[in-house]
């Protein structure tokens, strides 16, 4: 934990929306069904959830910074709505990806998102929920 010590003299919003960056970047979850980067047999019972699910949090994400730094009085209901749909989005993928066995497919370049980037989303959505909990 090298960057809470740092992030402890900012508020709550500007912590949140440092938080809420990496969302931004979900879209890239759309990947997964791209034939050209998947091997084209994944089943789409996988992939279409995982890519639009990703999509949505993205989208949200981007709303709710935007929302943090103009310090609505909607922000703080959308980081929740925002860090529970995502997390959401985790679950279910999760659960898809057993179900039809999404790692016994080829992902090709995709391999770099459940590998490295989802368990640094994993970190930021419960960072978030310990601080909207206390």
């Amino acid at each position: 934990w090298y960057v809470a010590p740092a992030l402890e003299s900012w508020s709550l919003y500007q912590v949140l929306g440092i938080l809420l960056l990496p969302h931004t970047l979900r879209h890239i979850g759309l990947t997964s069904i791209v034939s050209a980067v998947v091997e084209p047999a994944i089943p789409k019972q996988f992939s279409r959830p995982v890519g639009y699910g990703d999509l949505l949090s993205q989208i949200l994400a981007m709303l709710t910074i935007l929302l943090l730094k103009g310090h609505s009085s909607l922000a703080i209901v959308m980081v929740w709505i925002t860090n529970i749909i995502g997390f959401g989005d985790w679950v279910y993928a999760g659960i898809v990806a057993t179900k039809y066995r999404a790692f016994d497919y080829k992902l090709g370049a995709f391999w770099f998102l459940p590998t490295f980037f989802v368990p640094a989303l994993l970190v930021t959505h419960f960072w978030m929920f310990w601080l909207l909990l206390r």
